[in-house]
């Protein structure tokens, strides 16, 4: 899944008529699937490549190891549909890297966003 084929799928089930209980219900899921990874007593190996969404990002960190290919780009577009990043990557990538460190990883995009919208005086 692609950062425009999730940005269409959560559009979709926030659309009118749409029960909140099931994107709640979904979001319960990943995070059980996270911590279900996390406590595991085996091994357990992630690999991605090319375009990743934060998400599978997400669960690559709850492993032991990771692997990506020299082509990998994660994206993130929590930013585009205004919602916290879900998966524990602010938990995972502090233990990881630092609270700054993590901080501006997640949050680079903004700031990005901010000092072209700031630039533009």
């Amino acid at each position: 899944m692609n950062r425009t084929e999730y940005i269409a799928f959560y559009k979709s089930m926030i659309e009118p008529g749409f029960m909140q209980k099931s994107l709640e219900r979904m979001y319960n899921a990943i995070s059980q699937f996270i911590l279900k990874l996390v406590s595991l007593n085996k091994m357990v190996v992630h690999a991605d490549s090319g375009n990743v969404i934060l998400l599978f990002m997400n669960i690559g960190l709850a492993c032991d190891y990771r692997i990506v290919a020299d082509d990998t780009v994660f994206e993130n577009p929590n930013f585009e549909l205004g919602v916290v990043p879900k998966g524990g990557s602010t938990f995972f990538l502090s233990k990881l890297l630092g609270a700054n460190t993590a901080a501006k990883i997640l949050l680079d995009y903004l700031l990005l966003m901010f000092e072209a919208d700031f630039g533009q005086d």
